[in-house]
């Protein structure tokens, strides 16, 4: 294979003569949106350059990213965590102390021991995450409850951080979370609305970007919804800015233009919905006597009602339209609404099912799943939290209405305290546990609250299968080990089956053994069988790095529009009223999709002592909170000019960022990419906490957001915050 060197990234270390060379083909296997296939260059045992195999993004429209093309400079830092550690300071100082293996793993294995015989094995909070996923093998989060699990259980987290409130909406309106067709379906389309999405970004599948521009290429309108001028946005056709929180409003105001003009596809509406009439009568005001018409959504979004109109006309005359949510505004408190309302529209319009179209939802695909990969048996303990909840369950415990007390956390691949709505409650909750157990490749803020940090590898650095994220393509990737385990560091896999063993269950955890390479081929056999790759098949993969699955379904829902089969919901069909939800009897999870107020929204009272709404995205430089250490990005808080003005700040200026739960403190962008009343933060900054101020000077949008839930499912809200910004003079 041949690497390109245009698409490549070296270490610029001088070469004193000719060196063995080898190139070793593998892929990210990080919580970043794709799946892209990288080449390695390996001279003596050292990874010197990083670029792309030419002749795979010939053949597919891969986006490799800067985020994976510049992994050398993760692999290689000096601050990678290569020997155990054990804390000889207070939580939190970051003192440590140097340990061996073996002390170190003997102390974790006691430690775990001793908790599950004093109090149960629910006291272990599993707080394992997506440090490493998409790899089947190695997913961080799959070990770590395998582990668990078949340690004697576990209290987990459920919920999704990414797209909790999503997927319950999907569930509701169409049976299942599984809702986007494969991105090459936008060849077909003639209008495409990027909801709240920002796939120039954070990708949303490894070929959406090249069929985004392929598609304007043609001429296709984009239109970009979204309170921030992202690059989404200003590569869209047109932005229309929109206040944070409001989307179910302007989705509301677009139903009603599509009713009223006729705009709808009554056949598809009457032979594959329920509940369209209770949706009409609603947003046409005559349940209630308020029409929501682009009058009233002007009023609440911000966007001007002709703008409403135009986007209603060009969805309800324009065939067939992609339109997109994406799971920004779906962290918010009205974060399963806005999901149903986005869906209802392409409902109305006849798009879901239909080539060039799109159903919304949880925007995942059809490709492969995890379910071939590392098999995690059942909790045996059954013991279970929100993921909003697990910092208020080790504070309140039984006595709070909790499963258990509990009094350990173990932690693969993630940085929670970093990650969770009100840090410094998540802190409060870390200090009072008695054991803190995490596996890592750096001093996150997390791993500095640990008692025993055991040194991980990269992805560099060992061998799996990867699936593309969320099922947006349809291919595995062989993820190659481009070089060893770096000296002190050691496979997750490896040293939980050394853990293993030391607890009594290790042929259980890993029969293929706990010494160097942990049996890692034979499992990957394993695994290819599931996928259908075995024998002669397994080592073609092996050898060319990639296979394809064309008789994956490209088109969503395209059986049940066609009649072969029911949509799997109460009804058969998709739910623009659920019964289901009637049934809870609960205002705030309507049976309909509904504009309700919601806390820290545009009409929470609150305003008056914190007038600015937080946004908290995903910037394109950061995988949650990976790599922050590597790529530092812009770590200004974004403020429209209005805004800024009128508080005395000018670009630059050192401001503090603050409401009830916090502090940040950073520097302004005062700019006209963000709408006012909101600002912008963009998540996954490592706090740097004083504690005693409640400040962080880090930039970490966490030490403001909520831990909160929606009303529905509990999902996340870190996108519903209400912050003041104020000059540091």
């Amino acid at each position: 294979m041949e690497l390109d060197s245009r698409d490549s990234h070296d270490r610029g270390e001088a070469q004193t003569a000719p060196a063995p060379i080898r190139m070793i083909q593998t892929a990210c296997a990080h919580d970043c949106g794709g799946k892209c296939p990288l080449l390695v260059e390996v001279r003596v045992g050292r990874a010197v350059r990083i670029g792309v195999p030419r002749d795979l993004y010939r053949r597919y429209p891969f986006s490799a990213c800067h985020r994976g093309l510049s992994y050398l400079k993760r692999l290689y830092h000096p601050e990678r965590l290569l020997r155990p550690l054990v804390r000889s300071g207070p939580r939190g100082a970051g003192e440590f102390r140097a340990a061996g293996w073996e002390e170190a793993l003997s102390l974790v294995a006691g430690g775990l021991a001793a908790v599950k015989d004093r109090h149960g094995p629910a006291a272990i909070l599993n707080l394992c995450r997506t440090g490493s996923l998409g790899a089947l093998l190695h997913d961080t989060r799959r070990l770590g409850s395998r582990f668990l699990n078949l340690f004697g259980g576990c209290t987990e987290p459920r919920g999704s951080y990414s797209y909790s409130a999503a997927e319950q909406a999907s569930l509701v309106t169409y049976g299942v979370s599984r809702t986007a067709s494969d991105r090459s379906d936008l060849e077909h389309s003639r209008l495409i609305v990027l909801w709240g999405w920002n796939p120039l970004e954070i990708l949303s599948g490894s070929t959406t970007k090249h069929y985004l521009k392929r598609a304007r290429r043609r001429g296709v309108p984009i239109v970009c919804i979204d309170p921030r001028r992202n690059a989404s946005a200003a590569f869209a056709s047109r932005w229309i800015p929109i206040r944070p929180g409001t989307d179910v409003a302007l989705a509301s105001a677009v139903g009603h233009e599509l009713i009223r003009h006729g705009w709808i596809d009554s056949d598809f509406i009457d032979r594959h919905t329920v509940g369209f009439e209770e949706y009409r009568d609603y947003v046409l005001g005559a349940e209630d006597g308020i029409p929501r018409d682009p009058d009233w959504a002007a009023l609440v979004t911000g966007i001007p009602a002709a703008a409403i109109r135009e986007l209603a006309r060009e969805i309800g005359t324009i065939r067939p339209a992609a339109i997109v949510s994406g799971w920004g505004p779906q962290r918010g408190g009205q974060g399963e609404q806005f999901t149903r309302a986005v869906a209802v529209l392409t409902a109305l319009t006849g798009n879901v099912g239909r080539r060039g179209g799109a159903a919304a939802g949880t925007n995942l695909g059809f490709g492969p799943s995890s379910d071939a990969g590392l098999p995690i048996p059942p909790n045996p303990c059954g013991s279970w939290v929100r993921t909003t909840a697990w910092a208020d369950a080790v504070l309140r415990g039984e006595k709070g209405g909790y499963p258990s007390d509990l009094k350990a956390a173990f932690i693969v691949g993630g940085n929670p305290l970093n990650q969770q709505g009100d840090v410094r409650k998540a802190v409060q909750a870390f200090q009072s546990l008695d054991l803190v157990v995490v596996l890592e490749q750096f001093m996150t803020p997390t791993a500095r609250y640990a008692d025993v940090i055991l040194p991980a590898c990269t992805w560099m650095e060992r061998e799996d299968i990867l699936i593309p994220l969320g099922g947006n393509g349809n291919y595995v990737l062989r993820q190659g080990r481009a070089v060893e385990p770096l000296p002190g560091s050691l496979p997750d896999l490896e040293i939980l089956s050394r853990l293993a063993g030391l607890l009594g269950f290790g042929a259980d955890f890993n029969p293929y053994g706990s010494e160097p390479r942990c049996g890692e081929e034979a499992w990957l056999r394993e695994i290819g069988g599931r996928l259908g790759l075995e024998g002669a098949d397994y080592v073609d993969f092996r050898r060319e790095g990639i296979r394809f699955f064309p008789e994956q379904p490209e088109l969503a829902f395209e059986e049940q529009i066609a009649g072969r089969k029911p949509f799997p919901t109460p009804s058969g069909r998709i739910e623009i009223r659920s019964e289901k939800l009637a049934r809870l009897d609960n205002p705030l999870v309507p049976a309909i999709p509904r504009y309700l107020p919601f806390p820290e929204g545009p009409e929470d009272p609150l305003r008056a002592r914190y007038p600015l709404q937080l946004l908290s995205p995903h910037p394109r430089w950061r995988i949650n909170s990976t790599l922050d250490n590597i790529l530092k990005g812009d770590r200004r808080v974004w403020l429209n000019p209005a805004d800024a003005a009128g508080r005395g700040i000018a670009d630059g200026d050192a401001v503090r960022v603050h409401n009830h739960r916090g502090m940040v403190r950073t520097r302004a962008r005062v700019t006209r990419d963000v709408v006012p009343g909101a600002v912008c933060l963009d998540a996954g900054a490592w706090f740097d906490l004083d504690d005693a101020a409640g400040e962080d000077s880090g930039g970490n949008p966490n030490l403001l957001t909520s831990d909160r839930g929606t009303p529905h499912f509990q999902s996340p809200t870190l996108q519903s915050a209400l912050v003041e910004v104020e000059k540091a003079f």
